[in-house]
């Protein structure tokens, strides 16, 4: 274990497999890009440039949060799940909230290194959060529907 790390990195547990292979990939590969983010939060000087480059790299993983939201609401539509419109609403809620706290990363000044690295671990455990107390819910239901 790397002791010069202040965040852990997100490890990827069988468990967290929905069955669906889609799906499971769109979480992996969201999982690797929290993890790229916090590894760049850990080594990024406070220079303008390098700070443009995270809020971009940060704006990226929003936008394909979002995708994915659309997608995952696809699938539930498609296979009748009875918590899709509250899934929805929640997120709708993430996207709303994400937005908020990325529009208070970039308008924050590179110098604040420490409040841009507290926001975006906001943004990380926001988006975390969701994954194992709202996509985790529906695992069941989505695998009975492909007669799993």
């Amino acid at each position: 274990m790397d002791m010069t790390r202040t965040v852990p990195r997100l490890l990827w547990l069988d468990s967290f497999q929905m069955g669906i292979r889609e799906l499971d990939s769109e979480h992996r590969e969201l999982f690797e890009e929290l993890n790229q983010l916090m590894d760049c939060l850990e080594q990024v000087p406070a220079g303008e440039e390098e700070q443009a480059a995270l809020s971009a790299r940060l704006a990226a993983i929003i936008t394909h949060h979002k995708t994915h939201y659309a997608h995952e609401e696809t699938l539930m539509a498609r296979r009748k799940y009875g918590g899709l419109e509250a899934h929805a609403r929640e997120h709708r809620r993430l996207e709303k909230e994400s937005d908020l706290l990325f529009q208070a990363f970039t308008e924050l000044p590179p110098q604040a290194g420490e409040e841009r690295r507290i926001l975006a671990l906001r943004i990380r455990e926001e988006l975390l959060d969701h994954f194992l107390h709202y996509d985790l819910r529906y695992k069941s239901h989505m695998l009975d529907a492909m007669g799993r």
